[in-house]
């Protein structure tokens, strides 16, 4: 917009007449429609005022839009903002979901483990309380047989009368021949 020194207008103000009566000069209601100076200042005023709100309205609309925009932003950046804290949570939850299966699966095979140790421990003990018990079966059994034989021999020896001394009888397979 380029900027004057000078303006020059001619504002529809009304006047006295002047000149003679011949002179239509200076008439201007006779051509357009006039305005007292107060009409003129007041008009002048409402013109200014109008543009003022019009240039409030326009700064105000651009200051919405302004907003409305940094609102659009800011609201992208939180959405943004938003997804990021989601799958940061969800990446946490996998980790979690896998640290506990880990942990599951680990125990589970400590628990097969330790009942195969325990399984193993007991197959042990039982076949040692086995062959324990057949060893005592048999060594009862060979005690049981000596004492069967010796009883034979027992049952076999004559008494002497005068001495009281035990004697086998000759050809005793059980015992020992005595003289």
């Amino acid at each position: 917009m380029k900027k004057y020194q000078i303006i020059y207008c001619d504002p529809p103000w009304s006047y006295p007449k002047s000149g003679g009566i011949k002179s239509a000069r200076g008439l201007a209601k006779q051509h357009y429609p006039t305005m007292s100076i107060e009409d003129i200042k007041n008009r002048l005023d409402n013109e200014r005022l109008k543009k003022e709100a019009e240039e409030k309205e326009r700064k105000a609309e651009e200051e919405r839009q302004l907003h409305e925009k940094l609102l659009a932003d800011e609201r992208a950046k939180a959405n943004a903002e938003k997804e990021r804290q989601k799958r940061k949570w969800q990446k946490e939850q996998e980790r979690s979901e896998r640290k506990r299966l880990e942990i599951q699966d680990k125990f589970r095979k400590d628990k097969e483990a330790q009942e195969k140790k325990v399984a193993v421990e007991k197959a042990e003990a039982e076949e040692k309380a086995r062959v324990e018990r057949e060893e005592a079966e048999a060594k009862a059994e060979t005690e049981r047989k000596e004492k069967e034989r010796l009883a034979e021999i027992l049952k076999n020896q004559i008494e002497c009368p005068k001495c009281h001394h035990k004697f086998q009888l000759k050809g005793d397979k059980n015992g020992t021949d005595s003289q």
